[in-house]
């Protein structure tokens, strides 16, 4: 069953409430009465085991959903034109199997031509393996399939992705890039690294059985390099990605979202969740935002005064 994890439009405003600016008197925590308590949770990111898949007892259910996400702005060295790329590795349990499987998404974004190549893609033959370099000694978290393949270097932490989107001729992708931890850092979506994932049948939600909740950290700019091929042409840049990480068991909820990341001149930079009901209406009391500042603690804001969102164009 295929799920839509964006809802898309042309043209937004994103106002940030009086009651709740990013300009509040409090820094750190979560800010406003509509504070998202789950620190009971236990959620502690650990490293690197959450950087890699989680195979855990209590994720073996056909609710899971965990993903890779890796979406980023990059230059042309040559003629300095921009292009965005996208890569999204996922994994889902199915209790009919008994066993975890593999999907990616790969795109490539080119305004210059407003053109959007975009595919979604099995892992066939998926293999997931930790070794060391035996030149340097460093040691590496490894996912490898048909059409991706991603690696991460822990003591560098660098992490490198080779994507193919299966395709021949012209309509054939390819991205060969390095994602270096050289600005910020990684990032809890909440203080405790939980957020309830909108409209959940049921809605028994419990960080014991991680139902209707989702785990999530990010990177907001990782420095990239390297090069990305479409439409016959090959292209050398340069940039930084935007990267999430989440997992739980939400895969029956009704991932309906607009989402949004922004990376602001002064080296912040700040996500803005509005979850969406089965209905198609905003879940106002659902609404995340995080601000990173570009030195300091990030700061948080949960529910209906956490923003305001205005949609000023729609298309279908």
């Amino acid at each position: 069953m295929q799920k839509i994890f964006l809802t898309g439009f042309i043209l937004f405003s994103l106002i940030l409430s009086q009651e709740s600016g990013v300009m509040g008197d409090t820094a750190g925590g979560s800010e406003g009465a509509d504070t998202l308590d789950l620190e009971d949770g236990g959620a502690i990111l650990t490293f690197p085991e959450d950087y890699r898949f989680h195979f855990n007892q209590i994720y073996q259910d056909n609710r899971f959903i965990e993903w890779f996400y890796f979406t980023g702005i990059l230059t042309d060295s040559g003629s300095g034109k921009e292009y965005g790329f996208f890569v999204c590795l996922y994994s889902v349990f199915s209790d009919e199997l008994g066993e975890f499987s593999f999907f990616f998404q790969i795109g490539i974004n080119d305004p210059n031509n407003q053109e959007t190549i975009f595919r979604d893609l099995p892992c066939p033959l998926a293999e997931i393996e930790t070794g060391s370099d035996p030149g340097s000694g460093l040691t590496f978290w490894r996912f490898t399939s048909s059409y991706l393949t991603l690696t991460h270097w822990e003591q560098s932490d660098i992490w490198e992705i080779s994507a193919d989107n299966a395709e021949t001729g012209t309509d054939r992708v390819t991205i060969e890039l390095t994602l270096a931890n050289t600005i910020g850092d990684y990032y809890p979506e909440t203080p405790s690294a939980i957020i309830e994932m909108g409209d959940c049948p049921g809605d028994d939600r419990s960080p014991v059985t991680m139902f209707g909740l989702s785990y999530y950290y990010t990177h907001p700019i990782l420095t990239t390099a390297g090069s990305i091929h479409f439409r016959d042409n090959t292209h050398s840049v340069g940039g930084g990605t935007w990267m999430d990480r989440q997992w739980g068991n939400f895969d029956t909820c009704n991932l309906y979202y607009d989402w949004f990341s922004f990376r602001f001149d002064d080296g912040s930079a700040m996500m803005a969740w509005n979850f969406i009901d089965h209905d198609y209406q905003s879940m106002p009391e659902m609404r995340y935002l995080a601000y990173f500042p570009a030195s300091g603690e990030p700061r948080y804001w949960y529910g209906e005064h956490a923003f305001s969102l205005t949609y000023d164009r729609f298309w279908t």
